[in-house]
């Protein structure tokens, strides 16, 4: 490697600044300052010697840990061009090895000489360590001097232009932490934004796509959301605004990728973009089927399959119709959870292939699992839609009321909701949450009971009329049939099937009353 390159300004447009911090005599004021950025959510870049790194290796990874770089700034900060080259290959050397051993991380390509001094030696050395930048600064504080906070703020503020780089020091007796958060607040002010050394060197290499950051709007960020996506990280929706969510986004795909955690999108991060998009992880191919792809808005005879299929499995998808409803596509959830596959109601090659499978080994019965709370949503007293339309339905199957299947939960869907709350053993609040809905789920795996609780109710308790005469009837059910009729009900033998016994003695309590109920 050459000669290292002398910056003391970022050559951009770009409204971005770097703020810097040197440690020299000592690091009081370190954990003062990181705080201050975090508040501001600001990213800076610290150049610290190795004897600060060897004796407070602490502080080091703290300011790792908020996310900050850190560059080489000698190991005891001697005056360079008094040094042998050789004496400055030990200092640079020595440094960097203290701050790999402190923190496991190289603080190249960033070197600062102690005191902003140097010479062709200094810069050749640096060079050949691996060093291609010499860092010095556009607007020095000078608050290592006892420089008032008042002073140091007007300075930055009133020199302040695209590229600038602000040095000052984290060393005691500074009024950095007192100056810092105006420095912070009236940079942001004039439309800064304030990073790092790294990623402002971004901002002078030749790029196909633009810098992006928060408030970023356009083709670029929807190209940029539409990436991310496709490389497995959620910007939220992609609508061409780069806020909270996209920003989120770009700063988990940095540090999962290693690079400086700042939510910006510069040359660095679209290069990472464009190698993991030109390089996609090769997904599994899923298992070969014959069947198509099914979803809710379906209809036609794979449907019909998919809903016999699903019932003969143990899973209620509802009328065998060939139309994926809410409760087709509820038994294709259920299914999806109890074996393992992602819950999203579309039954494509993986949900076919487990289907497949469970059709294939019929002597295993099914247990359906209890759905996630996520298969249903919370519903109560003014809900209105899909999901309550299959609550009614749901209510209605196993025998509760809930008035007109209509999709709005008024009165009677909430008392329909609290009998059976009630009769399971719930809290009986008519909201119908995760525990409610579990519940609906189950009685609708097992219909056979709900129906002969419902006839057991029916034929405890008899249903009122405003007649007189059907009330006398119903409560004395004395009328004969004819003798043969009557008699062959009388001596029919006792089913073992409880469902069959009820509708039976329903039946004989219907005949008897015939001349009531069919007048």
């Amino acid at each position: 490697m050459g000669q290292s390159t002398v910056l003391s300004r970022i050559a951009t447009n770009e409204k971005f600044m770097a703020l810097t911090f040197d440690d020299g005599s000592d690091s009081a004021n370190t954990l003062a300052i990181l705080n201050i950025l975090e508040t501001y959510n600001v990213k800076s870049t610290f150049f610290l010697t190795g004897m600060s790194a060897e004796f407070y290796p602490a502080s080091a990874n703290q300011i790792l840990e908020h996310g900050h770089e850190i560059g080489n700034h000698s190991y005891s900060h001697p005056d360079f061009i008094e040094l042998t080259a050789d004496e400055m290959k030990v200092e640079i050397e020595k440094c960097a090895n203290e701050i790999l051993y402190a923190t496991n991380t190289t603080v190249k390509p960033l070197f600062r000489p102690p005191y902003g001094s140097y010479n062709s030696t200094v810069l050749n050395v640096a060079g050949s360590l691996g060093y291609p930048w010499t860092l010095m600064w556009t607007i020095d504080t000078i608050d290592w001097d006892g420089t008032p906070a008042d002073t140091m703020i007007s300075k930055v503020l009133n020199n302040a232009v695209p590229g600038a780089i602000v040095l000052m020091h984290v060393g005691s007796g500074t009024h950095t932490p007192e100056a810092l958060p105006e420095i912070i607040e009236g940079l942001k002010a004039q439309g800064y934004t304030l990073t790092t050394i790294s990623t402002m060197l971004t901002l002078t290499q030749t790029t196909n796509h633009p810098l992006l950051k928060i408030g970023s709007t356009g083709e670029a960020v929807s190209y940029l959301q539409q990436s991310l996506i496709k490389l497995g990280y959620n910007p939220g929706p992609v609508d061409g605004i780069f806020g909270n969510g996209t920003d989120a986004a770009v700063r988990a795909f940095q540090a999962s990728k290693g690079l400086v955690v700042d939510g910006i999108v510069g040359n660095n991060t679209w290069a990472a973009i464009d190698s993991a998009l030109a390089n996609p992880p090769t997904p599994p191919a899923p298992p070969q089927t014959t069947h198509p792809l099914l979803k809710k808005g379906s209809t036609g005879e794979a449907v019909i399959y998919l809903q016999q299929s699903l019932a003969k499995l143990g899973y209620i998808p509802g009328t065998i119709d060939g139309i994926f409803g809410v409760n087709t596509e509820a038994a294709v959830k259920m299914f999806q959870s109890g074996n393992g596959l992602v819950v999203d109601g579309i039954v494509g090659n993986n949900t076919w292939a487990a289907i497949d499978k469970a059709l294939s080994n019929p002597s295993t019965p099914p247990t359906p699992p209890t759905p996630p709370p996520t298969t249903h949503p919370l519903v109560k007293m003014g809900s209105t839609g899909d999901a309550v339309k299959y609550l009614q339905q749901s209510l209605t199957k196993v025998g509760y009321n809930p008035g007109p299947i209509d999709g709005i939960f008024g009165s009677k869907t909430e008392a329909a909701v609290k009998a059976f709350q009630s009769a399971n053993g719930l809290v009986v609040d008519g909201i119908v949450g995760a525990k409610t809905w579990a519940a609906i789920d189950n009685a609708l795996l097992s219909p056979s009971k709900s129906t002969n609780s419902l006839l057991e109710n029916i034929a405890a308790n008899p249903p009122k009329s405003t007649n007189s005469k059907i009330n006398s009837n119903l409560q004395t059910p004395t009328k004969q049939v004819s003798p043969e009729l009557n008699n062959n009900i009388q001596t029919k033998p006792k089913l073992s099937n409880p469902l069959a016994n009820s509708v039976l003695n329903l039946l004989k309590f219907i005949l008897e009353n015939k001349d009531t109920f069919f007048k």
